[in-house]
């Protein structure tokens, strides 16, 4: 049973990258509940944004999808982070897995966020990684 985690999702299309920490229950995201309930709450943000600054406008639709997600997992410490990826982290081909994992791992992202809404500051290992553009899912270990 995995304790704490994260697990991402980006789109090149939109330059939207997602990630949700739990500091309890990671191994609940892990689950097809949890995968289907983290990529449809994406999902629902990406189809209503034009460009990553517009997450913003959306605050309080992002809050109110994030506290379900939570609820619908039975996950309470947890986080969402959301960025721009467009200039400084392209996505384009497998070699940018690697350096996506490294990025996030080295906490090199994670200071520039567009929206944070955390009750997760603790570091935490990434469990899998989503490309919305192609409907793909990897294991870290994989990249």
């Amino acid at each position: 049973m995995r304790k704490s985690g994260a697990v991402v999702a980006y789109s090149n299309k939109k330059s939207l990258l997602f990630i949700l920490k739990a500091c309890e229950g990671a191994d609940k995201l892990l689950t097809e509940k949890g995968e289907r309930e983290f990529t449809n709450f994406v999902r629902e943000i990406t189809e209503k944004v034009e460009n990553p600054l517009d997450v913003l406008d959306y605050y309080a639709l992002v809050k109110k999808l994030f506290k379900a997600l939570k609820s619908e997992l039975g996950i309470e410490k947890a986080g969402i982070l959301i960025y721009d990826i467009e200039n400084s982290y392209p996505l384009h081909k497998e070699e940018g897995l690697e350096r996506l994992l490294y990025l996030i791992e080295s906490e090199t992202v994670w200071e520039k966020p567009v929206l944070a809404y955390s009750k997760c500051l603790e570091d935490t290992p990434i469990l899998k990684i989503y490309d919305l553009d192609r409907n793909e899912a990897y294991e870290p270990l994989a990249v």
